[in-house]
């Protein structure tokens, strides 16, 4: 701080007994509290008649306007926070990049710099009320899918400065990167102001706000209880960012932990598929350039050291892959004379397994790629579109029925079949109407085309069971948007529309544990966009889970008995690329 700030610091507080802060997220708080001269336990009351008197005010218009905002100008009542509970900056204003920005509009908190209370549109559930936390907490949930509060992690008890401790210590980890240390902040970041002397007085509860932007020279931030607008703008020079008139800067916390890479240097031709078989294992299956379907595996922490061929070079389309039981992977694919071929893993008890060998299971025709589910026991269901657009199927009991006509209604794209428990099956797809239509399997027979509607969609649908008895379908719409439609119990609801950036392709999803949901998209920018349900929570994104470039949808697996979840993908490289994926 500038020699004539401290000294009209010093003129204005020479009375004043230094204090430790009093409880509070900000610094506004603790820096009002001591230059004002009240102490903890002060009423809003108190503290408003404390302000300083007009030759202070008068004392410190004369001081460099440059050093008369943040922390210091609010603490002084030279400025407020904003009128409390106002809206200062619109979420979608300046946060475009996070698809439910709506949600992370800043507020502003008055002249007490305190929460009094708990109200509409957030309550206190991202933290005390239009504090500094309550906004970073609140951006990094919709972000990034990290908790709705951080209080205990890294030790954190629920101070700004904390959260720098904090942030490494989350479900999803962020990154530290230091004030000065090489590492420019990027726009998104969050910005950590630590505890520290604001004039003669100290601070211990420290700041934190949200990058905006980043310029050569500059860096703008969004935040609230510290400025009347809810942003700042501040010096930037290299890595080393100036904040006058707030506490030290620690640095910026980043998610890094979604970085993509590359699992390996192979001709992927089209989509990818994906199963887990057991805890913690995952397969990724895709039609290589050679027309041969190529497997790569991931077991005990390690993936496959090269990608495995478990097919001849006459595949068309993408394979369907199921795992009817503990330890063993079917895989089917369409070959060039249109029959519908199966390969079968089993896994040996230390992890190894082998292939049975490709074998004709219908000569078809087929007309589309095949789809699979496991509906009870070790049974088995494959669904295709036939040459005259109408349904097929063939089942596996012990032995292979032959494929059997579902209905003839015409379709214009694959079915996407999907296991709902109790042995029922709900196939579902994309009309020549662009509507969605299914057909449901019950207690052994199928209930009869039918038209769900939802249309127009621009893409074929995704369809999972969460809940036993329940689906969810997404769908990307003709205006670019992902969709969503649900049936609780045989009840179809919405749909709603999820996203703001614009995606393309096909979403892919998969159910976790506890009702939870992932789906992954392809966003127009060529990155991967994850958006991820829990009852707790709700929705939540899509989420930017990290930098492209993607060239084909990207399809989502959940690991066999946990919570965790990836992301896989072909790149424009045509290399086969994947992310680990958030989950709530």
């Amino acid at each position: 701080m500038a020699a004539p700030m401290a000294a009209a610091l010093a003129l204005l507080t020479s009375a004043v007994t230094i204090a430790p802060s009093p409880l509070g997220n900000d610094a506004a708080q603790s820096v009002a509290t001591s230059l004002t001269g009240a102490t903890q336990g002060s009423s809003d009351t108190d503290m408003a008649a404390l302000k300083p008197s007009p030759a202070a005010r008068s004392t410190f218009a004369q001081v460099t306007s440059r050093e008369l905002h943040g922390l210091i100008a609010a603490a002084l009542r030279l400025s407020n926070t904003g009128t409390y509970g106002a809206p200062l900056v619109a979420g979608c204003q300046w946060a475009s990049w996070v698809d439910q920005c709506a949600n992370l509009t800043a507020y502003g908190n008055g002249s007490s710099f305190d929460n009094t209370g708990c109200g509409p549109p957030n309550g206190c559930r991202f933290g005390p009320e239009f504090q500094c936390t309550e906004l970073a907490q609140r951006y990094a949930f919709y972000a990034w899918g990290e908790p709705a509060n951080w209080y205990g992690y890294g030790g954190s008890q629920g101070s700004a400065a904390q959260m720098w401790s904090a942030g490494p210590a989350l479900p999803i980890p962020l990154q530290q990167f230091p004030n000065g240390g090489g590492v420019p902040p990027a726009a998104g970041d969050l910005l950590i102001f630590g505890p520290g002397w604001l004039g003669s007085y100290w601070d211990g509860n420290g700041h934190v706000a949200v990058i905006r932007d980043v310029g050569a020279n500059f860096v703008d931030v969004v935040q609230q209880n510290g400025t009347p607008t809810g942003t700042d703008r501040f010096p930037l020079n290299g890595s080393t960012l100036t904040a006058n008139g707030y506490t030290p800067v620690l640095g910026w916390l980043r998610n890094t932990n979604q970085v993509p890479f590359k699992l390996a240097s192979v001709s992927v031709a089209g989509s990818v598929r994906t199963v887990s078989d057991d805890a913690g294992d995952i397969d990724v299956f895709w039609r290589g350039g050679d027309n041969r379907i190529w497997t790569v595996s991931y077991r005990n922490h390690t993936w496959s050291s090269q990608a495995t061929a478990i097919s001849g070079p006459t595949v068309t389309g993408d394979p369907a892959v199921v795992s009817p039981s503990r330890g063993t992977i079917d895989v089917f694919w369409e070959n060039s004379d249109h029959s519908l071929s199966l390969n079968t893993f089993t896994a040996l008890w230390f992890g190894a397994g082998t292939w049975s060998g490709a074998q004709q299971v219908a000569a078809g025709p087929l007309a589309s790629s095949p789809h699979a589910v496991t509906a009870s026991g070790n049974g088995i269901d494959v669904f295709w579109r036939s040459a005259d657009g109408g349904l097929y199927a063939d089942t596996f009991s012990g032995s292979w029925s032959g494929a059997a006509l579902i209905t003839s209604t015409a379709m214009a794209s694959d079915p996407f079949p999907v296991s709902m428990g109790n042995g029922d099956v709900d196939v579902l797809w994309r009309g020549p109407d662009a509507n969605l239509w299914h057909d449901t399997l019950h207690a052994g027979a199928w209930s009869g085309t039918s038209l769900l509607g939802f249309g127009p969609l621009g893409s074929d649908p995704a369809v999972i069971s969460a809940v036993p008895g329940n689906l969810d379908a997404f769908w990307t719409g003709q205006n670019g948007a992902l969709w969503h439609a649900w049936s609780l119990s045989g009840s179809w609801n919405g749909p709603q529309q999820m996203s703001v950036q614009p995606i393309t392709g096909k979403p892919d999803a998969v159910a976790e544990p506890g009702g939870k949901i992932l789906v992954s998209v392809q966003r127009q920018d060529a990155n991967v966009g994850l958006a991820m349900y829990s009852p707790a929570s709700g929705w939540v994104g899509p989420l930017r889970l990290g930098d492209g470039p993607v060239a084909s949808d990207p399809a989502v697996v959940a690991y066999a008995g946990g919570s965790s979840a990836a992301v896989f993908w072909r790149g424009q490289d045509g290399g086969l690329w994947s992310s680990t994926a958030p989950t709530l």
